[in-house]
C-alpha cells in the first residue's frame, strides 16, 4: 500500500477509535454492558446541555469522516466507511424528533436503571463502591429524566397512555420502605467468596443508607410527577399517521 493510501486508512482508524471512545464516555451504561468497567460509578447526562453536545459531535465526526480520501482506502476500509457514514447520517437525521424528550417507555428507562447490574462485576469490594456511587449519583439521573418529560409534555411530543400506565408500576416498583427490598439492593444479597465478612457489612450498611436517603426519595419524586402531571398529559392515540 501506498502512502496515499495508508494516510487515509489509519485517520479512518484513528477516528473509528476515537468515535469508540467517545460513545463509551457519553453513555456509561454501554461501557457496562461492553465489559469496560472505567465508568461502572456512574450515568449517562441527559441534560439538554450534554444531549445538544452529543448532537453536534455526531455531527461533526461526520464531517471528520468525508474528509477522509475514501477513493484511497482499500475496498474493505471503503465499506468500513460507508457503514460508518451511514450510521452517522441516521443519526442525525434523527435528531429532528428528539426522541430524547420520552426519556421513559415501557420497555425501560431510570424506572429500570437498576437492570445494569446484572452486567457488573462485584468479585470485589471496589465494585460494591462503584455501584454505591452510581446509586449516589442517581438522583441527578431522574431528575434529568424529568426535565426532559416537563420539555416533552411542552413540546407536544408525548407517548401512548396505554404503554406509559405500565411504566407506572415499574416507577412504583423502586419506592420501596424497606432499603432490602430495593432492586437496587440485590448486589447485596450474595457476596463472592472472595468478599471477606468484615468488608461485607459496611458494605450493606451503606448500601441501605444511600437507597433509604437518596434513591427512594429520588423514585417518589418522579412518581409524584408521573402520576399527578405527567401521565395524564399523554396521549390517547396508539400510533402516528
Amino acid at each position: 500500500m501506498n502512502t496515499l493510501q495508508t494516510q487515509p486508512a489509519s485517520s479512518l482508524r484513528a477516528l473509528f477509535a476515537a468515535e469508540w471512545e467517545r460513545s463509551l464516555q457519553d453513555s456509561p451504561e454501554t461501557a457496562s454492558y461492553m465489559g469496560d468497567t472505567r465508568f461502572d460509578d456512574r450515568w449517562t447526562d441527559f441534560s439538554l446541555a450534554a444531549v445538544t453536545a452529543r448532537e453536534a459531535a455526531d455531527r461533526e465526526a461526520l464531517l471528520r469522516l468525508r474528509a477522509i480520501g475514501r477513493s484511497a482506502l482499500s475496498e474493505s476500509d471503503q465499506l468500513d466507511y460507508d457503514i460508518f457514514e451511514w450510521q452517522l447520517q441516521h443519526n442525525i437525521e434523527r435528531q429532528q424528533f428528539r426522541e430524547y424528550l420520552q426519556p421513559i417507555g415501557h420497555q425501560g428507562g431510570v424506572q429500570t436503571a437498576d437492570g445494569i447490574a446484572e452486567v457488573m462485576p462485584f468479585g470485589n469490594a471496589a465494585d460494591y463502591r462503584k455501584w454505591l456511587a452510581r446509586l449516589r449519583a442517581l438522583p441527578t439521573l431522574v431528575d434529568q429524566t424529568i426535565a426532559l418529560l416537563r420539555e416533552g409534555v411542552k413540546q407536544g411530543s408525548v407517548p401512548p397512555r396505554v404503554l406509559m400506565e405500565r411504566a407506572a408500576s415499574q416507577i412504583a416498583a423502586q419506592v420501596v420502605a424497606d432499603p432490602a427490598k430495593s432492586p437496587f439492593y440485590r448486589p447485596f444479597l450474595k457476596f463472592d467468596a472472595a468478599i471477606a465478612p468484615a468488608d461485607r457489612e459496611p458494605l450493606i450498611a451503606a448500601a441501605q443508607a444511600v437507597i433509604k436517603s437518596t434513591v427512594v426519595p429520588a423514585y417518589a419524586r418522579l412518581q409524584t410527577y408521573f402520576n399527578t402531571e405527567y401521565l395524564p398529559k399523554t396521549r390517547n392515540s396508539t400510533a402516528v399517521s
